[in-house]
């Protein structure tokens, strides 16, 4: 795979920036990607390549731009930073012109768990959150594969993928108190 350095302030914010895949210049539908990682890790190759095969190479009638948040980790910043960028970048990709009905969000793991809340933000707005406005209309979808939605690590599925997850029960006990939005 072979990506243009496309990147992109968001216009409210100085600091959260989105990284294209595909042409944005041409494309007709959108995506707006949130990684997984706990909130922890950054980007990895394997969500760019996701992305890539999910979305550009796989187009039929449709060209699809994504728009990669990058978005800061914890534990140096804490819910809800994280949602407060995701909502700034959904209102850029909107001010610049992409319908809602074009676009959908939502990612892996804490990006799903993002994608959910950024869902439940625009239905109920937190006041400490720039709010998501679309004057009627609706986003195309929401998608969240495997998303991290609760805290709890005496799940049978903790139990049964501990040392084959990403995230260990113990780096979920630990870092749990870094993100109330998962607690």
């Amino acid at each position: 795979m072979r990506l243009r350095y496309n990147v992109e302030q968001v216009s409210t914010d100085p600091v959260t920036s989105i990284l294209w895949l595909g042409d944005r210049e041409r494309a007709s539908k959108f995506v707006l990607f949130f990684h997984g990682g706990g909130y922890m890790a950054p980007l990895q190759a394997g969500h760019l390549n996701w992305c890539w095969n999910a979305y550009i190479d796989n187009q039929d009638e449709h060209e699809v731009a994504v728009a990669v948040l990058r978005y800061d980790l914890a534990p140096g910043f804490k819910y809800p930073h994280q949602l407060c960028q995701a909502a700034a970048a959904l209102n850029h990709l909107l001010r610049t012109g992409i319908a809602p009905q074009d676009l959908l969000f939502g990612g892996d793991s804490a990006g799903g768990n993002l994608a959910v809340q950024l869902l439940y933000h625009i239905s109920y707005p937190m006041p400490d959150v720039e709010p998501v406005r679309l004057g009627g209309r609706k986003i195309a979808g929401v998608f969240a594969v495997s998303p991290w939605v609760s805290g709890n690590t005496d799940t049978r599925s903790f139990h049964d993928n501990d040392g084959v997850d990403m995230l260990s029960t113990a780096i979920v006990r630990c870092y749990r108190g870094t993100s109330r939005a998962a607690a």
